[in-house]
Protein backbone atom coordinates (compact mmCIF):
# COMPACT_ATOMS: atom_id res chain seq x y z
CA UNK A 1 0.00 0.00 0.00
CA UNK A 2 1.50 3.50 -0.46
CA UNK A 3 2.00 6.26 1.62
CA UNK A 4 -0.53 8.77 2.32
CA UNK A 5 -0.08 12.32 3.08
CA UNK A 6 -2.81 13.74 4.70
CA UNK A 7 -3.27 17.24 3.21
CA UNK A 8 -4.38 20.54 5.66
CA UNK A 9 -6.79 23.01 4.98
CA UNK A 10 -3.95 25.79 5.66
CA UNK A 11 -1.99 24.12 2.23
CA UNK A 12 -4.76 24.23 0.26
CA UNK A 13 -6.00 27.24 0.92
CA UNK A 14 -2.01 28.86 0.16
CA UNK A 15 -2.29 26.50 -2.98
CA UNK A 16 -5.62 28.36 -4.26
CA UNK A 17 -3.98 31.24 -3.75
CA UNK A 18 -1.23 30.28 -6.06
CA UNK A 19 1.54 30.71 -3.14
CA UNK A 20 4.73 29.49 -3.93
CA UNK A 21 5.90 27.39 -0.87
CA UNK A 22 2.28 25.76 -0.74
CA UNK A 23 2.57 24.78 -4.17
CA UNK A 24 6.28 23.53 -4.68
CA UNK A 25 5.43 21.38 -1.05
CA UNK A 26 2.13 20.08 -2.80
CA UNK A 27 4.36 18.66 -5.78
CA UNK A 28 7.57 17.79 -3.96
CA UNK A 29 5.11 15.32 -1.77
CA UNK A 30 3.01 14.02 -4.74
CA UNK A 31 6.19 12.47 -6.40
CA UNK A 32 6.58 10.73 -2.71
CA UNK A 33 3.23 9.57 -1.68
CA UNK A 34 -0.60 9.43 -2.47
CA UNK A 35 -2.11 13.24 -1.26
CA UNK A 36 -5.05 12.68 0.53
CA UNK A 37 -7.32 15.04 2.22
CA UNK A 38 -10.14 14.33 5.28
CA UNK A 39 -14.03 14.72 4.86
CA UNK A 40 -13.26 17.70 7.45
CA UNK A 41 -11.31 19.38 5.47
CA UNK A 42 -13.37 19.04 2.17
CA UNK A 43 -16.04 21.16 4.15
CA UNK A 44 -13.70 23.65 5.62
CA UNK A 45 -12.58 24.28 1.91
CA UNK A 46 -16.24 24.81 0.97
CA UNK A 47 -17.72 26.61 3.53
CA UNK A 48 -15.18 29.12 2.99
CA UNK A 49 -15.71 29.88 -0.98
CA UNK A 50 -17.22 33.39 -1.25
CA UNK A 51 -18.60 32.48 -4.72
CA UNK A 52 -19.08 29.56 -7.38
CA UNK A 53 -16.27 30.21 -9.24
CA UNK A 54 -14.48 28.78 -6.00
CA UNK A 55 -16.32 26.53 -4.89
CA UNK A 56 -16.03 24.95 -8.96
CA UNK A 57 -12.27 25.90 -8.62
CA UNK A 58 -11.88 23.38 -4.72
CA UNK A 59 -14.17 21.10 -6.58
CA UNK A 60 -11.73 20.06 -9.39
CA UNK A 61 -9.33 20.26 -6.87
CA UNK A 62 -10.64 17.85 -4.26
CA UNK A 63 -11.64 15.58 -6.75
CA UNK A 64 -7.78 15.08 -7.64
CA UNK A 65 -7.19 14.11 -3.74
CA UNK A 66 -7.71 10.33 -2.31
CA UNK A 67 -10.49 10.66 0.72
CA UNK A 68 -8.84 9.61 4.00
CA UNK A 69 -11.31 7.85 6.16
CA UNK A 70 -9.30 6.13 9.48
CA UNK A 71 -9.91 2.44 9.69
Amino acid sequence: MPDIILIDTDILIDAGRKAAEAVSYLEHAEQHAVLGISLITQMELLVGCRNKIRIEFFGKVLASFRNYQPE
